[in-house]
């Protein structure tokens, strides 16, 4: 009972959050159109590049069309997930909290600092990008030739989650790592051009970079393996690989947060 009220809880907040974020997004209409139409826009761009490809070649990394689109459309949905909710909150908004001395405040109140300064600001513009994505899924299960059983959209959707898990993870590190620099954000937009290497199947990348983005900052978490889940290219021990690789960077940057959370000595001292 106690974990279904404190679940209701923050969920309540989330949804207040949410609510602030929107009425602060649409009080300029102007902009917010101009936002919805280039977020939309954005997402497809991403569709229209590969379709470019494909005019000149038939498989690309020994993807063809409808696989690419496959992996492109989980690679925009990751994109909503993480840009919506948390990503910009820990690299940019969080930073600019500790600076103007205001994440003092957070720490008096009766909710977990970590959860409201990676969900204080929803990103509505980035909501806007669903509609694509929503048409992208239809279009994949419709007309893309693929057939999925339950059990592999269940494991798709393990990883995706684990995806997210890793990733946010790699943010809280960057969120922490904020106490002892002044200005952190230049690591945030190096994440993001990091994040963009997900959009491609890794197997386009060889050599070293391909390692890095297999093992050392395995940005196929993000795209490449739940595409492969789905079309049974996975290897059963890089499914092993990328589950313990996710936990660890996740649970382990909690503890990293609550270091640098007991260690910060507030901007008043």
């Amino acid at each position: 009972m106690k974990f279904f009220r404190k679940f209701f809880k923050y969920l309540h907040v989330f949804q207040v959050m949410a609510k602030v974020s929107l009425m602060v997004n649409i009080s300029s209409r102007g902009t917010f159109f101009i936002g919805v139409f280039a977020k939309m826009l954005r997402a497809i761009l991403v569709v229209v590049f590969f379709q470019a490809i494909f005019f000149h070649v038939k498989s690309f990394a020994g993807w063809d069309f409808n696989e690419i689109l496959l992996l492109t459309t989980i690679y925009l949905t990751f994109e909503v997930i993480v840009i919506i909710t948390f990503h910009r909150n820990l690299a940019y908004w969080f930073p600019d909290l500790l600076l103007r001395g205001e994440f003092d405040l957070t720490l008096i109140r009766p909710i977990s600092p970590l959860f409201f300064v990676s969900f204080r600001i929803i990103d509505w513009f980035d909501v806007t990008s669903l509609p694509p994505v929503i048409f992208l899924w239809w279009y994949v299960f419709t007309q893309g030739g693929f057939v999925f059983t339950a059990f592999d959209f269940t494991l798709f959707l393990l990883f995706l989650f684990l995806g997210v898990m890793f990733y946010f993870g790699l943010m809280i590190f960057l969120a922490g790592v904020a106490f002892w620099t002044v200005n952190p954000q230049g690591v945030g937009r190096l994440m993001e051009r990091v994040f963009m290497a997900a959009k491609y199947p890794v197997s386009a990348f060889t050599g070293h970079v391909r390692t890095v983005l297999l093992f050392i900052l395995p940005v196929s978490l993000f795209a490449t393996l739940p595409a492969e889940i789905l079309l049974h290219r996975s290897d059963p021990w890089y499914l092993i690989f990328a589950f313990v690789i996710a936990c660890a960077v996740f649970f382990g940057s909690l503890l990293f947060w609550k270091f640098a959370i007991k260690h910060y000595s507030s901007a008043s001292n």
